[in-house]
């Protein structure tokens, strides 16, 4: 295997670039050696005592070892450390690959110093010596996450200044308070990273964040009685409620909670790096299982009537909702999206609840507009004998467009959905007229 990686050349420069930094931190620096003698005292009391030591293993031996002292026994022989660990530096130093000049990365900074949670924020870095060939950005937002890694440019278009200057440049998104990043660059023969023992290390942006504002962000549909309707991505049949983002830009759900109980408005507190994107949707399912991938709200939903609040530890409330009595698969949803008053409604799970409240249309706009079959699995005929057929579009229930057709002077169309996954979708003919549309094989 590591044949094969380092037969990869940037695999091979980032393997060189981490082996001399261990070469100069532990071998050439005599690091080694203080660390060695740390642990042998460590354990000399039970080197001591082993009664079952091979006689080779004497106290003298074990002290000596760690010099330049060999011990031999049986033919065999033991190096003494510090003379291996010299005659190691000096082979390594001697090949091309620890001679090569690296790339030098310096003066790297971040703008703004302190970006917003839901914007951008620009690292550059000027990397020079011998001629560099790729330079990355690797930033993630949590310790625990995988890095991701972004080419950096020197074109005078990516945050970077003019174009050859030796300043390269990336923008990067700002999704959490704090965003984590390194910076590798490489030439024709080895690279370098900055911090030097990236990804271990790394460098750190403070991120802020905005309020969110009342009515910026709306607790859009809830549905506190769930047997059939969705599933969470465990297959459970569990409680949740929908948040919408009102405004043109991404919020930042850093600090906020979330609760069933007016008296307690800070029973859950949102994951640290969730936003919603411009006019997007997120689903936290309420049912306490906190472990379950997705969001998941330390409470549940009572069927017969409760609240569901957004508010942070200041006591500012952002938005508040109490409903009553549930009836089981129906929703609880804001008419119109976003803003309006709440209704019993079929379900519109992470998309517009106006899909379903536009569904009875059809019979207000087309008295000969005809749909079959429907349910459907494959093919299906849409007819309508005195109005042309000039558009056809269909969407699915997160209001993603799948089939967009045009026709001129058609009364007789079909469209193929054969290859469609089973469930509901809406019809638009001539965009007016609306029919919900059942696929089923």
């Amino acid at each position: 295997m590591v044949e094969k990686l380092l037969a990869v050349p940037t695999y091979k420069k980032r393997y060189l670039a981490h082996y001399k930094t261990i070469l100069s931190e532990m071998i050439t620096s005599g690091t080694y050696s203080t660390d060695a003698a740390a642990m042998q005292t460590l354990i000399l009391a039970s080197v001591t005592a082993d009664v079952n030591k091979f006689s080779y293993q004497t106290l003298s031996n074990f002290t000596a070892n760690l010099s330049t002292t060999d011990v031999s026994s049986s033919g065999n022989t033991a190096p003494g450390l510090t003379g291996l660990m010299s005659a190691r530096a000096t082979y390594l130093n001697g090949l091309a690959d620890f001679t090569n000049t690296q790339p030098v990365i310096a003066s790297i900074a971040s703008l703004p110093a302190s970006p917003v949670v839901g914007g951008n924020v620009t690292v550059t870095a000027n990397v020079t010596n011998t001629t560099v060939t790729e330079v990355y950005l690797g930033y993630r937002i949590a310790r625990n996450d995988i890095f991701v890694k972004v080419k950096m440019y020197d074109d005078g278009a990516h945050g970077d200044g003019a174009a050859s200057d030796n300043v390269y440049g990336a923008t990067i998104p700002v999704m959490g308070a704090e965003v984590q990043y390194y910076i590798y660059a490489e030439n024709a023969n080895v690279g370098m990273f900055s911090p030097a023992r990236a990804e271990y290390e790394y460098y750190k942006i403070a991120a802020t964040f905005e309020p969110i504002k009342a009515g910026e962000l709306t607790v859009n549909e809830i549905m506190a009685s769930n047997t059939k309707t969705v599933t969470d991505a465990s297959g459970k049949y569990e409680d949740w409620f929908e948040l919408y983002n009102n405004t043109s830009k991404t919020l930042s759900l850093e600090d906020l909670y979330a609760t069933d109980d007016n008296t307690n408005k800070l029973k859950w507190k949102f994951p640290s790096g969730t936003t919603i994107a411009p006019g997007g949707y997120l689903i936290v399912w309420a049912d306490g299982d906190l472990t379950e991938p997705g969001v998941h709200a330390d409470f549940k939903f009572s069927s017969s009537g409760e609240s569901c609040v957004l508010s942070y530890a200041s006591g500012d409330v952002v938005d508040s909702v109490t409903f009553g009595a549930q009836i089981s698969d129906s929703s609880y949803s804001r008419i119109p999206n976003g803003t309006g008053s709440f209704v019993i409604k079929d379900p519109t799970y992470n998309g517009n609840n106006e899909w379903a409240a536009s569904i009875k249309a059809i019979n207000e706009q087309s008295t000969t507009l005809r749909i079959f079959p429907n349910p459907v699995s494959s093919t299906l005929n849409i007819v309508d004998e005195k109005v042309s057929i000039e558009t056809v579009e269909v969407y699915d229930m997160l209001g993603h467009k799948i089939i967009s057709n045009n026709y001129s002077n058609q009364n007789n169309v079909s469209i193929d959905l054969s290859g469609y996954a089973n469930g509901m979708y809406l019809l638009f003919v001539n965009k007016e007229s609306k029919i919900k549309v059942i696929k089923n094989n």
